[in-house]
C-alpha cells in the first residue's frame, strides 16, 4: 500500500523443521534459531509452554539477541520467554488472560497487564488472537505513520483498531449479565484475589453487606451461594496452575486456599470429573 517494502521477516523454529500449532496444523518455517543472526526485532509465538522441547536453547538465543541490541516482541504466551531470558525487566507485558494465574505463581515479581497489548520503543507484547492486529496496527502506525495504518486496517476489515488500554476480558457486566454496582464490587473482589485467602466475613466488612443480601444478590445473579462461587474460581485457578506449572497437586492446594489436599481432591474430581494428579503437565 505504501508501494515500497517495509517489513521484511523470516519465521524460525528451534531445529528448523515445521511447527505444529494447537490446532492440529503444522507451521513452515524458513530456518533455526541457531542459523539466524540478529534482526531488529525478534517477535516470539507462543501459547501452549508445556509442549516445547528446548527449553535452555530458547532461553540462551533471546538472550544473547539481547545482548547484540535486538528489540522484542511477543504475542500469547511469548513474554514468559521473555522474562525467563531477562529481557523484560521492569516493562509493562501483556499475556494470554488464561495462563496469567499460573505466571504469578511461577514469577511473584512480575505482573502481567490486563491489556490486550502493551508497547514501547523496546518491547511490544500481546495476549493473542484479535489483539495481534491490534498490536501490529499500532506498531505500524508509530513506525510508518497513521495513514498507512488506517489504511491497512480497512483492507484488513477489521473496523476500528482496539486501543492498548482495552481489557482482555468482557467486563463483568457482560459476564453476570447485569449492572448491579454491589455484586459486581463483590465479584470482582474474589477475581482479583490472588491469594486465594478471602473469606465471606471479608465481603461482609468491605461492602457492608448482611449475609442474607450476599446471599439473594449471588443466587439472583449467578444462580449460587458466594461461598460456592468463591470455590469455583479456585478450581479454575487450580485447573491451570495444574496445566500450566510444575507444582505439586499439594502445591496447588494450598496456593487455591483449601485447607487439606483431600478436600482439594474432593472437590476437584466431582467439578472436572478426574483427579487433581491426572490433570497435570
Amino acid at each position: 500500500m505504501s508501494g515500497q517494502v517495509r517489513y521484511k521477516w523470516r519465521v524460525l523454529s528451534v531445529d528448523g523443521e515445521e511447527t505444529p500449532s494447537t490446532n492440529g496444523m503444522s507451521y513452515p518455517v524458513d530456518g533455526a534459531i541457531a542459523d539466524h543472526t540478529q534482526s531488529d526485532r525478534v517477535f516470539v509465538c507462543a501459547f501452549d509452554d508445556r509442549t516445547v522441547d528446548g527449553s535452555d536453547r530458547i532461553v540462551d538465543w533471546l538472550r544473547r539477541q539481547a545482548r547484540m541490541g535486538s528489540r522484542f516482541g511477543a504475542l500469547g504466551t511469548g513474554a514468559s520467554w521473555l522474562v525467563r531470558a531477562g529481557a523484560v525487566g521492569n516493562r509493562a507485558f501483556t499475556l494470554h488472560w488464561s495462563v496469567q494465574n499460573s505466571f504469578f505463581e511461577m514469577h511473584p515479581d512480575h505482573k502481567p497487564s490486563a491489556q490486550i497489548f502493551t508497547s514501547d520503543e523496546r518491547l511490544v507484547t500481546c495476549a493473542g488472537g484479535r489483539s495481534v492486529s491490534d498490536m501490529m496496527l499500532n506498531l505500524i502506525d508509530a513506525d510508518l505513520g497513521r495513514d498507512l495504518a488506517v489504511k491497512v486496517a480497512d483492507h484488513m476489515i477489521g473496523g476500528q483498531p482496539r486501543s492498548a488500554d482495552t481489557p482482555q476480558r468482557l467486563s463483568a457486566v457482560h459476564r453476570y449479565g447485569t449492572r448491579n454496582a454491589l455484586f459486581l464490587s463483590i465479584v470482582e473482589m474474589v477475581e482479583a484475589d490472588e491469594t486465594c485467602e478471602l473469606t465471606i466475613d471479608d465481603l461482609f466488612r468491605q461492602h457492608e453487606i448482611s449475609r442474607r443480601q450476599l446471599e439473594r444478590l449471588f443466587n439472583r445473579h449467578c444462580g449460587t451461594s458466594p461461598s460456592r462461587f468463591i470455590k469455583e474460581v479456585r478450581l479454575e485457578r487450580a485447573k491451570e496452575l495444574l496445566s500450566e506449572t510444575n507444582l505439586s497437586v499439594l502445591e496447588v492446594s494450598v496456593a487455591c486456599g483449601f485447607g487439606t489436599v483431600a478436600s482439594f481432591s474432593k472437590s476437584f474430581s466431582k467439578r472436572y470429573n478426574c483427579r487433581p494428579s491426572s490433570f497435570q503437565a
